[in-house]
């Protein structure tokens, strides 16, 4: 969401809960902000105003930056005043931080842009499920010597050879001495590139492959459902993914873990 192109701070919050939205979610927000369900949805309903101590909360709760949460923050300001003054006056502090969020946003993308692999390479690295498995293994400290990554994945050391150099190609994979170490570069695919269909095959190929693993978890269900009820199903394992994901991202690296989920209606 681009914080930046909200006029009020309501439609913001609307807006978040549209596409974020699961059970108990307003609920939850209420009570990151200090105030009841009640006046939560008061305040997105244009009765009521939050206050400045409501937004500060909901802004650390959201996890928002600095430059976001100052720009919610006088949104709300915007929002409470009660002459023109004050509300100019907030105004033009909103088109500075919204000026400064677009500047950084630029960066960001210019950035990313810089970094990003060509489409050759994402075709390649998709191609076969190795590539990203050991990718993702050179950002482990136990697994970051040739042979190591081959006897983990019991391959032959020169098939193993072939797949980092490959990587180190690619720019995702650097060698420092006779250690692979992971670049930090990530590949990050759009819901329709070309690759997609190819990593969700090639993943889910090898699950079918470990069916039968003990230690692993795999699990299809085939079911009939109230129609009321996909919305609450699929906000169910939205909300899943996401903390997942945070999990993730503060967890350090010792093992590579593949996570496949699919959900769909006929």
């Amino acid at each position: 969401m681009d914080i930046f192109s909200y006029t009020t701070y309501k439609s913001f919050l609307i807006d978040y809960i549209r596409r974020n939205k699961y059970k108990g979610l307003i609920t939850q927000l209420a009570s990151a902000c200090g105030c009841d369900r009640t006046y939560l949805s008061q305040a997105m309903a244009g009765k009521a105003d939050l206050l400045p101590d409501h937004m500060i909360k909901l802004c650390e709760y959201l996890k928002m930056s600095e430059l976001e949460s100052d720009y919610l923050l006088n949104l709300l300001l915007k929002d409470r005043s009660t002459t023109l003054a004050a509300r100019t006056l907030f105004e033009n502090k909103l088109k500075k931080i919204k000026q400064q969020g677009d500047e950084l946003s630029q960066k960001i993308k210019n950035k990313k842009d810089a970094d990003e692999i060509s489409e050759e390479y994402k075709t390649f690295y998709y191609s076969n499920w190795l590539f990203p498995a050991i990718h993702t293994l050179t950002s482990i400290s136990d697994f970051q010597m040739q042979d190591a990554i081959a006897k983990k994945l019991n391959l032959p050391e020169s098939q193993t050879l072939l797949i980092l150099n490959s990587l180190i190609d690619m720019g995702l994979v650097v060698k420092s001495k006779n250690k692979y170490l992971h670049s930090g570069q990530s590949i990050y695919l759009k819901r329709d590139a070309a690759q997609i269909y190819s990593l969700h095959l090639q993943s889910r190929l090898e699950s079918v492959k470990r069916s039968y693993e003990k230690n692993d978890i795999h699990f299809t269900n085939i079911f009939s459902v109230a129609k009321s009820e996909v919305d609450t199903l699929r906000g169910q394992i939205m909300e899943l993914i996401e903390t997942q994901r945070k999990t993730v991202h503060i967890s350090g690296a010792e093992v590579a873990c593949v996570f496949n989920c699919d959900f769909f209606v006929y």
